[in-house]
This record gives C-alpha cells, structure tokens and sequence, in this order.
C-alpha cells in the first residue's frame, strides 16, 4: 500500500511501538514540527521519552495537554506510512552509502512536502460542545525511515527481510489551539480525524510527486505506471526490474495475496482483512544475520540483476527543457475536468488536489506546483466552485456537468 493511514488504540500501544521506532538500525527519527510550547523543532532528533509523553498526552512537564476529552478513551495518534515503489527500494539497496544517503534524503524531502499539504488542508481541531467548532492547526509529526520490511520466506527458502524504503509519519493526537483573550498560556485540542483519513489518497499523490521530482533530480528518470501517479524506475530501453525480481523481493506482499486469494480478494477490496493477515504471518527473525546490504546483493545477482552497473542504468533520465516540461504539464491536465467528474457531477478539493498532483508526476516540477495548477484550472474557468465543506474546502464542479444537472432540473 502506497500510502496508509491508522489511528492507535490507548497510549500502550505506542509505548510499545518505540523500540520499533527507535532501534538504531535505521536513521534517527526526526521531528517535521515546530511547537515551542512542547520544546520541538523541525529537525530535532527524536527521543523515546518525549515521544512517549506526547502519544499518551502528556506535555514534556507530565501535565495532560487535553483535559477536555469528556471522559473518553483517548486516540494516542495516527501513523501515515508512506511507501516508495518497490523499483525506488530496490536502488536504495543496490546504491553505495552516498546515493543511499541522497535517496533518503529525497524520501525526507517528500515527507515534507506531505506534511506541509497536511498543515494547509486537513489540521484542524475540535472545540465546544460535541466539537461543532473547528479551528486550524497544525500537526504535530515525528518522521521514522525505514528501508526494509520485516523478514518473510522467499520462494527459494531463504527467510531474510526485503527492501522496503518507507516512512512512518507519527501524528499527535493534539493541536496546539488559536490564542484567546483568557488562555494562561498554550492550549491544546484533540485533532479533527475526518479530514486526516480524508487526505489520504492526497497524500499517496503528493508524497509520489515529491519523490518522482527528486528521484529525477539524481538523474533516474521515473514512468508513472498507476493510478494515483504511482511511478517506477525506468531505461531509456524499458523497466529498470523484472517483474519476477519485482515478486521475489515482495515475499511479505506475495504471502499476504495468496491469502487473500483463497476468499477471491485483492488487498485493495480488503483491507482490514489484509492488515490482520499481516499481523498474523509476521516472522521476527531473520534465518540469514549478515549485514542487509550484502544478502540484498547476493539476492540480487542471482535473480539476475547487473548489480555493479545497476545504478548506471537508473541513472540515465535526461532532463525535459522548460518548452517541452509545459506542453507535457498541459497535456497531463486537460482531461482533468472530465475525469473528476466520471463518477460524481460534485468533487472535493481533496480530490481535484490530487488529480493535479498525479497527473505532474515525471514532468520534473516538485509540490508547489499543485496549487498553482489548481488555480490556474479555476480561472480558466473549467472548474467552478459550487460552495465549501465545514472545513472550508471547496466543492467544484465543470459548466458542462452544471448544464446538464440544469437541463434535467
């Protein structure tokens, strides 16, 4: 799954999950917020103990930061995970430590770009009675990298864990609330849900859009191949991976599909099911303990992969001139309007956000360029705003679909 979000279930659970987080095999993790009021900045290193305080509620001072809640079990936070294509983690593995290091850093970048969409269009939290005011916020997040997924036998027997460049985004279940007249100081409110599970597919978008242009940016030249602007590595000849080497390094996902198969399910029709198989089948050790790097190389070579001049290969994207960038930018988003309006005659923001995002992957341009494109499709006039949610986001619609609606009026 590209991009997934789930809500915890009582601070234990994070508690839990810190050692997973912090482990030391994978780089630190790093806070994406600033929140001086919780002693936080964007950049800091993450550390167990402040982490754990913020999940189960607490500030850095002990003292609960909601107090408010009703006397209702309290949601500790959400976890977005964000999942490079299996072509990206395949790279990752192969590349030496500085094309490594390049590549997570444009993984960090792309989580960035997510959460600073997030803080535009979906932080919102909840005041009054039954929460009927909603004001904005903004998230409170702390980014995990990981490169691989937990150890799963292969079809050659082996246990051993595939590369799987991905990251954890943890979100607080807090926002820091709007100063007023009264308040002693900082005050903090339960997040709204709705939109951050809302924003998800957003999210997927503009996560592949970051990654697309910074993968690009390193010389790989990218090949959107799925909805939702999910991209893969590519040659100038053709796929950069075979999709048998594909199979071979998803033996967790491989698993998970035949199971699913047994009931005449994708995971995409079933994905509760799908997260409980996971939890179900998964294996804790490792039957091959040498360094990651090194079994991922033998691996490779012997599904029949040009390990040495593997990066060479990616690496041959050429760079679209500024004219010719356009006209592919143009291209993309004609058709805009008319697919957002295929199974609906009224689309959200969210969802006119993310067409746009999908449709700049592999042209070069990074995330800000969504809403310059959003606007541009709305002065056109090919997209007419109809009015806003309760969060304030726009509900759009075409003249061709207003029309017709007016016609069988």
């Amino acid at each position: 799954m590209v991009a997934s979000i789930g809500k915890g279930t009582v601070a234990q659970y994070y508690l839990r999950r810190t050692e997973y987080y912090l482990n030391g095999k994978e780089p630190a993790g790093v806070w994406l917020s600033d929140s001086p009021a919780l002693g936080i900045k964007v950049g800091q290193i993450v550390e167990a103990d402040l982490f754990e305080k913020l999940h189960a509620g607490v500030g850095p001072d002990g003292r609960l930061l909601i107090t408010n809640d009703g006397g209702k079990e309290r949601m500790p936070g959400f976890d977005l995970t964000l999942s490079a294509p299996k072509s990206v983690s395949i790279a990752f593995a192969l590349a030496d430590a500085e094309m490594r290091a390049a590549i997570e850093r444009v993984q960090m970048d792309a989580s960035k770009a997510v959460i600073a969409m997030l803080n535009r269009e979906a932080a919102f939290t909840r005041r009054g009675r039954n929460g009927v005011i909603i004001e904005k916020t903004s998230l409170i997040v702390a980014a995990f990298q990981h490169g691989e997924a937990r150890p799963a036998p292969h079809i050659d027997g082996r246990v051993t864990a595939d590369m799987d460049s991905h990251v954890h985004l943890c979100i607080v279940n807090a926002g820091q609330k709007p100063f007023r007249d009264g308040d002693a100081g900082p005050t903090f409110g339960a997040l709204d849900a709705r939109p951050l599970f809302n924003a998800k597919m957003l999210a997927g978008s503009v996560y592949h859009l970051a990654l697309a242009s910074g993968l690009q940016k390193l010389g790989f030249q990218v090949e959107v191949t799925g909805k939702n602007g999910i991209f893969e590595l590519v040659t100038p000849s053709g796929p950069l991976i075979s999709d048998d080497a594909k199979r071979y390094f998803s033996a967790r996902r491989s698993k998970l599909e035949e199971r699913l198969s047994e009931y005449d399910l994708v995971t995409g029709e079933a994905q509760q099911l799908a997260s409980a198989v996971v939890k179900a089948t998964r294996l804790s050790k490792s039957s091959d303990e040498r360094d990651r790097f090194e079994i991922w190389r033998e691996q490779a070579m012997e599904q029949g992969i040009d390990v040495e001049h593997f990066i060479d290969r990616a690496r041959t994207g050429q760079a679209l001139s500024d004219r010719d960038r356009e006209i592919l930018i143009a291209q993309r988003l004609a058709d805009i309007p008319a697919i957002l309006t295929e199974q609906e005659s009224v689309f959200e923001r969210r969802h006119l956000m993310a067409a746009v995002a999908s449709g700049l992957v592999g042209t070069g341009t990074g995330a800000e360029r969504i809403d310059v494109e959003v606007e541009r499709l709305i002065n056109s006039g090919r997209i007419v705003q109809l009015g806003q949610d309760l969060h304030g986001h726009g509900l759009y619609s075409t003249p061709e679909m207003i029309a017709i609606e007016r016609e069988t009026c």
